[in-house]
Order: structure tokens, then sequence, then C-alpha cells
């Protein structure tokens, strides 16, 4: 299993859409909405790399609503 975070920071007043959109996606486990520099955090769950390539591939397509995103890998998850 792959997992990832994907932080997106949007235009103004896009959140609703974009939550919308987002939702629908396949590999989509949760999207939180965030103070500081990024709007929103997609969580991502998928079994391989091109599971996570598809997702930035849909997401691409809401370009007019992403000024700028970053995606970290779960390289590893420990108890707490």
């Amino acid at each position: 299993m792959l997992k990832a975070f994907i932080m997106v920071s949007l235009t103004p007043n896009s959140i609703a859409k974009f939550t919308e959109a987002v939702r629908k996606l396949p590999f989509v486990k949760r999207i939180l909405s965030l103070t500081g520099e990024w709007d929103v955090c997609v969580e991502f769950e998928g079994e391989t790399a091109d599971d996570l390539y598809r997702l930035h591939a849909e997401m691409d397509g809401l370009i007019g609503l992403i000024e700028n995103t970053v995606t970290s890998v779960v390289m590893k998850e420990f108890e707490p």
C-alpha cells in the first residue's frame, strides 16, 4: 500500500468547488481544511505510484482552483 499527503494552496473562494470535485476522485481517503500556508491536505491511499500519478492527473483538471501543491509520500508509519 502507498500513502501520501498532498498539500494544496487554492485560489481565493475555491475551497467548496475543490472539495466537491476531489471527494469524487479515486484513492482519496480524507480531505482536511487547514490554517497556515496550505489550504487543504488531501490524504491519498492506493496500491502503486501509478495510482498516485492518476490522482495527480485528475487534479490537474482543476487548474482554475489550484495555485500550488506539494506531495509527500509516507515512507513509514509509527505507532503512537
